[in-house]
């Protein structure tokens, strides 16, 4: 069987490897704060829940394998904070995050609030790893904080027509 490495583990290693020098400077502090940031309340609250579920489950699972950062143990901890899918919420909320001194984010869900808040965290150093921005801008302002784990709407959009016509053999009929 092929193991892979999921997206989330994915996006919580780099931001663990950009993040590691800030728990070199907490020598008395073991915990390790990553932030989840997406729309846990109003119509999108289900993504925002499942993203949130995703990676506590991630990181009960890094927990479990009793971590160490500079030969000290450590803790994972998950700081969630609600965008309600909301850029001008989104803003704020980074700024909580960055606040409470995260090393990395997971999120926002949309583009739309993902490019304002990477502007937060490009100014606080953070990186902030999207699972499901698609739109070119928020790559495009060539922060090197802000990673994407999905691709473009016009890539996907093509391999999603592709497969329908190809796989599914579908076609038009107007």
């Amino acid at each position: 069987m092929k193991k892979t490495l999921s997206p989330l583990l994915f996006a919580f290693a780099a931001a663990l490897t950009f993040g590691a020098a800030e728990v070199a400077h907490a020598q008395n502090d073991q915990v390790v704060l990553i932030g989840l940031a997406g729309p846990l309340s109003g119509p999108s609250a289900r993504t925002g829940k499942d993203l949130q579920n995703g990676a506590q489950l991630a990181l009960d699972d890094a927990n479990a394998k009793h971590p160490v950062i500079n030969g000290k143990p450590v803790l994972y901890k998950l700081v969630t904070a609600d965008d309600q899918a909301d850029p001008r919420t989104a803003v704020t909320v980074a700024q909580q995050l960055v606040d409470q001194h995260v090393i990395g984010v997971v999120g926002h869900w949309n583009t739309g609030c993902s490019l304002p808040a990477s502007r937060v965290y490009h100014e606080a150093g953070i990186p902030e790893i999207a699972p499901a921005s698609t739109g070119h801008p928020y790559t495009q302002q060539g922060y090197n904080t802000a990673f994407r784990i999905i691709g473009h709407d016009d890539i996907g959009g093509g391999d999603a027509g592709a497969y329908a016509v190809k796989t599914l053999k579908a076609s038009a009929s107007w």
